[in-house]
């Protein structure tokens, strides 16, 4: 403030108690407090991770709030997870198993030799059905490291290190790689900071 006086500072919702704080440090020094100006907190949200967002049918909230986020995740590989898959062939299993002793006490007593013929029947479908697991989990398996990616990709770009977006990257690749459109367009929307906003590029 000697060199350079400050005239504004642009803080979080955090600093602006931490400043309050200062006004007599600074009266101290002779220094007025500077006008604080709240920061609008958003995320700026690319066309590739708007997909992902879609895909993994995420609220709005997650990209705002972590442990939303995290809860998200959670909730959708409990949802999609394998253990749902192996409960779903044991109960086709056992079903097909009910199904195929009802026929045999049927008639296995009355026709010599239907019992082996719908064992040999039931052996065949169950082979089906074994076969039919093991397709559907090499393609869980490859849809979960797919999803896994795109997980992280989201997480990376609304949370890099573990801190919201705003902390920690500048606009500067934004602006390269987008132009200034939709900086200029943001500039006149007087964004309220009491609330956290969502910008898709």
């Amino acid at each position: 403030s000697v060199v350079l006086p400050t005239l504004a500072v642009v803080t979080g919702p955090g600093e602006l108690g931490y400043y309050a704080q200062l006004r007599e440090v600074l009266a101290g020094f002779g220094h007025p407090l500077p006008a604080l100006w709240a920061r609008a907190p958003l995320t700026l949200v690319d066309a590739v991770v708007g997909r992902y967002v879609g895909r993994l049918g995420l609220p709005a909230a997650a990209l705002a709030d972590r442990p939303t986020l995290e809860a998200a995740r959670a909730a959708r590989h409990e949802a999609q997870g394998g253990a749902q898959l192996r409960h779903s062939f044991a109960r086709l299993r056992d079903a097909i198993g009910a199904a195929y002793a009802e026929l045999e006490a049927a008639l296995g007593g009355e026709e010599p030799g239907y019992g082996q013929l719908v064992a040999g029947n039931r052996g065949r479908v169950l082979e089906q059905v074994a076969w039919l697991e093991q397709r559907t989990y090499g393609v869980w398996e490859k849809r979960d490291e797919v999803e896994a990616r795109q997980w992280y990709r989201v997480e990376q770009a609304c949370f890099p290190r573990g801190l919201p977006q705003e902390r920690v990257l500048n606009p500067f690749p934004f602006l390269l790689r987008y132009g200034r459109t939709w900086l200029e367009g943001l500039c006149r929307e007087h964004l309220d900071p009491a609330y956290h906003h969502l910008i898709y590029l």
